[in-house]
């Protein structure tokens, strides 16, 4: 069993933009939710518009439980690579989750 991080770029992740391949970016650890689409509170819908991006501001903005926070974790796939991370400047990647609510 390894300890290596898979690491992911962002235009890698932007391919896994539909119900089939459901992939996301929530403070730079890369998610596959497709399993998870089904399952949310809130519905498919909401996660739909934010695949392929980052869901950080609509997630963390909602307030979302502990038990929402293991859920994603659940889920984690890998990180984001570090020249694909933002750190404060905006990005095209960051443009889906605007005014998008993600609940958990």
């Amino acid at each position: 069993m390894g300890d290596t991080v898979k690491m992911y770029s962002l235009e890698e992740i932007k391919g896994h933009n539909s119900a089939e391949s459901a992939w996301c970016i929530y403070k730079n650890g890369v998610y596959d939710i497709t399993t998870y689409l089904d399952e949310h509170p809130g519905g498919s819908e909401q996660l739909l518009e934010a695949i392929g991006g980052d869901i950080t501001a609509g997630f963390d903005d909602f307030g979302h439980s502990d038990n929402a926070l293991q859920i994603l974790n659940k889920l984690k796939i890998g990180e984001l690579r570090m020249e694909d991370r933002t750190q404060g400047k905006s990005s095209k990647s960051s443009s889906k989750s605007k005014g998008c609510c993600v609940i958990m």
